[in-house]
């Protein structure tokens, strides 16, 4: 390495944000993050497409060794290069834009028992719209014949990711549940909450068949953030430099054909046996959620996970301030423990 020529940089996808008390490096392409200090925080925003010489002197002899780590850490994980400054071009910075040729990337279709949804016209409205992702969640005990009649409506449909909540029924048969991965290629996951056990079964490449002990039996039982809810990939971290990680794009139906953007918040936009999905989009006051970024939120303006994170504004400590921190999240960046 030639202090005198070479500069610096952080790979494109490989993104520092900042936290109250620690800061993280996003890296994007291969969906992980690392923890760093603040101060080599601050240096990597002071100094990145550098020369490395300006680093050492800016910093000075006595911090030399904290900076031969930080650069060996750097080089180690694999987040930085090395070039010379008529190279850079070669490098452009990552622009850090979001947009989708969809009115509605995803959605989210409650039902029991008692619903009565007519899932053929929902799916065909969905697809006008554009959406792309579908969660289907079932609050009582469902059988294979059932949700294989559910899913008929989607064979020769758009949507590239089908996901399927339902209750777990000691009579329902794995095979069974094969046969309907097997012909329902969109369906990446069936999911049983309430099981006796935790177990994944891997169907294919891409579907599985989980089972897990948590109750998922209304739809106040989601919200909750916790480390699964970070995902560090360009999709996420774009999306909420200006919108809500949740819910923009987002529609929800509930259990009783009530239109929402989320199943677990308190306000409706009309009944889905009365109202178009496409009508609600009309109305503005459905679509200014989407725009409820983590900047903009108490507590988690100052969290250094908030672009990676998943966000609720269903359950909220106080319902009158809608920038209250979720309810369901346990992480405090000023002390970086979860409670």
């Amino acid at each position: 390495m030639n202090l005198k020529t070479e500069m610096f940089m952080l790979f494109a996808n490989c993104i520092p944000v900042k936290g109250y008390t620690r800061s993280i490096i996003c890296d994007l392409q291969n969906s992980q993050y690392f923890f760093i200090p603040n101060d080599l925080y601050s240096l990597l925003e002071k100094f990145n497409r550098k020369r490395i010489l300006d680093v050492y002197s800016y910093y000075g002899d006595e911090n030399r060794v904290i900076i031969d780590e930080y650069f060996s850490f750097l080089i180690e994980k694999k987040l930085v290069l090395y070039f010379n400054s008529d190279d850079e071009d070669l490098f452009p910075e990552l622009e850090l834009i979001w947009d989708s040729p969809s009115i509605i990337t995803n959605a989210i279709i409650d039902f029991d028992i008692e619903s009565n949804h007519n899932f053929e016209d929902i799916f065909e409205q969905l697809q006008e719209l554009g959406a792309h992702f579908l969660m289907l969640r079932s609050y009582t005990r469902i059988s294979a014949e059932e949700i294989t009649k559910i899913l008929r409506f989607t064979q020769n449909s758009k949507f590239r990711n089908i996901e399927f909540f339902a209750q777990y029924d000691s009579q329902i048969e794995i095979d069974s549940v094969s046969d309907i991965l097997s012909n329902n290629r969109r369906v990446s996951r069936i999911i049983f909450s309430n099981s006796p056990n935790n177990r994944i079964l891997t169907h294919s490449l891409t579907q599985q068949i989980i089972f897990t002990t948590i109750p998922i039996i209304n739809e106040n039982c989601c919200g909750k953030i916790n480390h699964s809810s970070f995902h560090s990939n360009l999709q996420l971290f774009t999306e909420s430099q200006n919108f809500n990680s949740c819910l923009n794009r987002k529609i929800s139906i509930n259990k009783f054909g009530k239109i929402m953007n989320c199943p677990s918040m308190a306000f409706d936009f009309g009944n889905i046996k009365t109202k178009k999905l496409k009508h609600v989009l009309e109305d503005n006051s459905f679509k200014n959620i989407w725009y409820a970024k983590k900047d903009d939120i108490q507590t988690c303006k100052i969290c250094e996970f908030r672009y990676i994170c998943t966000d609720c504004r269903a359950f909220l400590p106080n319902e009158e301030l809608f920038s209250s921190k979720p309810v369901k999240c346990n992480y405090d960046p000023i002390s970086t423990k979860w409670q």
